[in-house]
């Protein structure tokens, strides 16, 4: 008769256990974060994506057929996974993305592998990666929020941060639409040309540097006078870009901006 007592009293115990742990459970599970969606995105204002290349003046309805320029706008032409990150800690798609250095635009494939373009305004950073795993990351841009002329629009492009650290160097390269006559001077003919600026940044201030040159770059980098034994037995070119990558890191290691 005990042992029937102990075990309605174990039973009644386990019921009430899960009437109280039971709501606590599925309200965790409900409040879990959900991946945002995608968000709502106007294509380009030809009504077309990426088949025209807007071009002129601003406020001319003046476009050129993609397929009739030489080269590629493309920062690469292949579609990469991206993770683009949107003006709120929340706003963050996974996606096939490229990025249109003619137009500043970003392109991307939605769920239905359909080509679409963001507003510029919409991403404020991206990283590229070779594949779907986002353990290795081939390239970052952020977005520069500056007006800025290319192929005669005004747009806010993207700039490529080329190295970690409280200082960095940056490189803006841009696809201009160039034209010349044929052999025989009797067509126009299209091409991309690339356009290459860097900037560093630092100090919360994005700096232009009219050509990568030694005192060009040392003058933005507090107490980097120090780091010229290294310069020297490194042998650093600074019109190489690689060289100044080189250097960002290593001048990021010594910590020379703390004193």
């Amino acid at each position: 008769m005990h042992k029937n007592i102990f075990i309605k009293i174990f039973i009644r115990v386990i019921i009430l256990s899960l009437v109280f742990i039971l709501p606590f459970f599925v309200h965790a599970q409900s409040t879990q974060p959900i991946p945002p969606p995608l968000p709502s995105v106007t294509p380009p204002s030809n009504g077309e994506t990426s088949s025209y290349l807007r071009w002129g003046p601003n406020g001319l309805n003046r476009g050129i057929p993609y397929g009739s320029v030489a080269g590629s706008p493309f920062w690469n032409d292949d579609w990469r996974f991206a993770m683009l990150y949107g003006k709120t800690i929340n706003e963050k798609w996974l996606c096939k993305t490229k990025l249109n250095l003619a137009t500043g635009e970003v392109y991307f494939l939605d769920n239905k592998d359909e080509e679409k373009v963001f507003d510029n305004d919409i991403i404020k950073r991206i990283i590229f990666y070779n594949t779907d795993d986002t353990a290795t990351r081939t390239a970052v841009f952020i977005s520069w929020d500056h007006d800025f002329m290319l192929n005669e629009q005004k747009v806010k492009p993207y700039l490529q941060v080329l190295n970690d650290g409280k200082y960095e160097l940056m490189k803006l390269t841009t696809r201009i639409v160039s034209s010349g006559d044929s052999m025989l001077g009797t067509l126009r003919r299209y091409y991309f040309s690339t356009q290459t600026k860097y900037f560093v940044s630092g100090n919360l201030k994005t700096e232009p540097v009219k050509k990568l040159k030694k005192e060009n770059i040392l003058i933005y980098l507090p107490n980097s006078s120090k780091c010229e034994d290294w310069l020297n037995q490194k042998k650093i070119d600074f019109r190489k870009e690689e060289d100044m990558i080189a250097f960002f890191n290593y001048y990021n290691s010594q910590n020379l901006t703390v004193e």
